[in-house]
């Protein structure tokens, strides 16, 4: 007994808590040894006084109370204003730490879990609903992010109604906002419109919902309409007879007539509401010396912003907040690793930390405001290595490698998701695809094209992912292509629909003005500057405003507002 060279030791049970609260559970199925009836609405819950005090800081506030006055312990706890189903839901993941999320149920749920202080659950559903935000349930999303203080949900499905715009209000869930919540949207010039008379039926339809008692916000939100960017027949029309004899409104259209009557007096006039809003959107050039080229949409043409010094080759691109990154690249038959932000109002550029595998050919994409960088020619060999750019740390970090080699394919994000599809690899052009969850980091092998496809443009339009032109083998001089394909990811299918106008590789496609195009490209010795417009109910590409005397390969991005002109 007294012997002090006796061994000690410590034993640890790793599967004790989740026992004990897996038997706590099943006494709560039970209904044993409960000491509190949980009351809301027609139901009674009986649960666990300990079991909810140590999950919920709600319910340890509430039992704390008992405890002052022991002669007279609570036994039942009424809540109020909460969906049973969900109080339910709630009270079994404080003994099971599980929860099953759905869209149908969020709103009630974080309800519940904001009362009671679970942040774990809040926090779940705000990154399940970023994953799964689409047009119809956007503002809804943004919403909830507001009334539960999820400051990321809240900023993520912003940006997202700004992005796709017109599509979220053509739903009509945006009849029910308030007039504050409105007009967030009404005065972003990050809203991407193609023409500012969109903006004011949004704000007409609104008011006419229930004109009696929201006339009284007309000018609120006319203020920030940008009344002179429509055609005077619009506003004679449609504005003056909305405001009718509402006299600040009336100033407010008297200001638009005179901006387009009286040019000589813009100097003074020039305000907020006379400068277009919404992303700009340029080409810009993939060669050593590019042209910037920026899409004016009232003027329906391509003009030149300016000329960048790239000294590179086979380089890749991405936007960063105002800022142009370019990636990697040739030089002088040296692969880089070079990374830099360039200023485009002012051309000077900002020396990043180079990429850890120095490469060329690979392609960018940004997914929740970070850059991938993936694949491409190390000097030596094609690569699957997929590298991520944090802005906020300025560092390169290695994520999960593609399941395949490749280079100069070309990336799109569709709901979350990272595709990458075509390029080639060092025995032929590839037809496979790929996906990537940035949240497991895994990918995941999509159903392949119907063509092989190196060269190739893609793009994320509405529910789908297109693919354009390219060419069928490895070098450039092989059979080109004007054939289309959309991917379907609710069936993993690709599915053929009408061609581009003329066979090419290296053509672009994006979005622009919410209508999908393909621009520019090259076949052979020849350089295109056409660009085409797809109509997706009449399945067929329309001519849209040609980039000029500039032809070749370029590349299709968004900008924000202040990235191209001075504040």
């Amino acid at each position: 007994m007294g012997d002090k060279s006796a061994s000690v030791e410590t034993f640890i049970n790793p599967q004790h808590a989740t026992s004990s609260m897996s038997r706590a559970h099943q006494f709560l199925q039970q209904r044993r040894l409960c000491d509190i009836n949980i009351a809301v609405g027609t139901q009674k819950y009986a649960a666990h006084k300990l079991i909810l005090a140590s999950a919920s800081e709600y319910f340890n506030g509430e039992f704390k109370e008992v405890i002052r006055d022991r002669e007279r312990p609570i036994t039942e706890l009424l809540i109020r204003n909460e969906d049973e189903e969900s109080v339910q839901v709630v009270i079994d993941y404080c003994y099971t730490g599980v929860i099953e999320l759905s869209e149908n149920s969020a709103k009630n749920v974080m309800s519940v879990a904001s009362l009671f202080q679970l942040d774990d659950i809040l926090h779940a559903y705000c990154n399940f609903l970023q994953k799964n935000m689409h047009t119809s349930n956007s503002l809804g999303f943004w919403l909830l992010g507001k009334l539960h203080s999820c400051p990321s949900l809240e900023k993520y499905a912003f940006d997202f109604v700004e992005r796709h715009f017109t599509e979220v209000f053509e739903y009509k869930e945006f009849l029910k906002l308030e007039v504050e919540e409105l007009n967030l949207f009404i005065k972003s010039d990050g809203i991407n419109v193609s023409n500012e008379e969109f903006v004011f039926k949004v704000v007409k339809e609104w008011l006419l919902f229930d004109r009696t008692n929201r006339d009284r916000h007309m000018v609120t939100l006319l203020e920030n309409v940008k009344l002179p960017l429509m055609p005077l027949t619009f506003l004679f029309d449609e504005v003056q007879s909305l405001c009718g004899s509402t006299a600040d409104c009336q100033k407010l259209v008297t200001e638009a007539i005179q901006w387009h009557t009286i040019p000589e007096r813009r100097g003074q006039l020039a305000s907020n509401r006379t400068r277009p809003r919404g992303l700009k959107s340029i080409a810009i050039g993939l060669w050593q010396r590019p042209m910037v080229k920026v899409y004016n949409s009232e003027s329906d043409s391509w003009s030149t912003y300016t000329t960048l010094d790239m000294g590179r080759l086979h380089f890749s691109l991405a936007i960063v907040g105002d800022k142009l990154m370019a990636i990697g690249g040739l030089s002088n038959s040296t692969t880089l690793g070079n990374c830099e932000y360039i200023n485009l109002k002012t051309s000077e550029k900002e020396v990043l930390p180079p990429l850890q595998t120095a490469r060329w050919g690979t392609i960018a994409a940004t997914l929740n405001g970070k850059v991938y960088a993936m694949g491409g020619w190390d000097g030596s060999n094609y690569s699957e290595i997929v590298e991520r750019w944090d802005p906020a740390k300025r560092t390169w970090e290695y994520v999960a490698a593609m399941p395949y080699k490749r280079m100069l394919s070309s990336a799109a994000v569709l709901n979350d998701t990272l595709y990458v599809v075509g390029g080639r690899d060092e025995f032929a052009a590839l037809d496979t695809a790929v996906s990537y969850n940035a949240t497991t980091n895994k990918w995941k092998r999509c159903a392949t094209m119907k063509e092989k496809r190196n060269y190739v443009g893609l793009a994320a339009h509405g529910s789908y992912l297109y693919a354009v032109g390219g060419c069928v083998g490895k070098d450039t001089d092989s059979e080109n292509l004007s054939s289309v394909e959309k991917y379907d990811p609710q069936i993993n299918r690709w599915l053929s629909v009408a061609p581009i106008s003329t066979p090419r590789h290296g053509v672009t496609a994006g979005v622009l003005n919410n209508k999908l195009i393909a621009l520019g490209g090259r076949r052979g010795n020849t350089k295109f500057s056409e660009v085409e417009q797809y109509d997706e109910k009449m399945n067929k590409w329309m001519p849209f405003a040609a980039l000029g005397d500039v032809p070749g390969v370029f590349h299709l991005m968004l900008v924000p507002p202040g990235a191209l002109e001075d504040d």
